[in-house]
């Protein structure tokens, strides 16, 4: 078992393949850090698109509402919303590097981060070199 996890994404929306990750991921650690990223270039990307239901159901202040409401019986998993807007660029880093610089700040150190994405391990170990990528449910189960 691991002592400290992350799980995050812009979670656009919340849905049940999230639910399933963070759980499996919450039965891994000790305690786990799940973090709403929101407002950075690639949400307003998505957000320009032809989307076929209401846009304010992806505003940040719902999907953090649905994804503590979902989490609340757990009190070994923790909520931290990271608004990318706020963040000053960094010369020379990407937006992923800036993040991951503010959840280091955020939650500190960690052995685990979690995903559903085996090609995120490239950057992962780029950004958190200490942490074992998890994956969780690659196929979409």
């Amino acid at each position: 078992m691991f002592k400290k996890g992350f799980y995050g994404g812009k979670f656009l929306p919340f849905h049940k393949g999230h639910l399933h990750c963070a759980l499996e991921a919450s039965g891994l650690v000790e305690e786990l850090h799940v973090v709403l990223f929101h407002s950075g270039e690639e949400e307003k990307a998505l957000l320009n698109q032809d989307i076929k239901f209401d846009k304010k159901m992806l505003e940040p202040r719902i999907r953090e509402m649905v994804i503590r409401r979902e989490f609340n019986q757990f009190p070994h998993i923790k909520i931290h919303v990271i608004d990318c807007s706020k963040l000053e660029p960094i010369e020379g880093y990407t937006s992923w590097e800036v993040e991951a610089l503010e959840v280091r700040k955020v939650i500190g150190d960690f052995d685990v981060v979690f995903s559903s994405e085996p090609t995120y391990g490239i950057i992962f170990n780029k950004l958190y070199n200490h942490v074992t990528h998890q994956i969780v449910d690659a196929d979409r189960t």
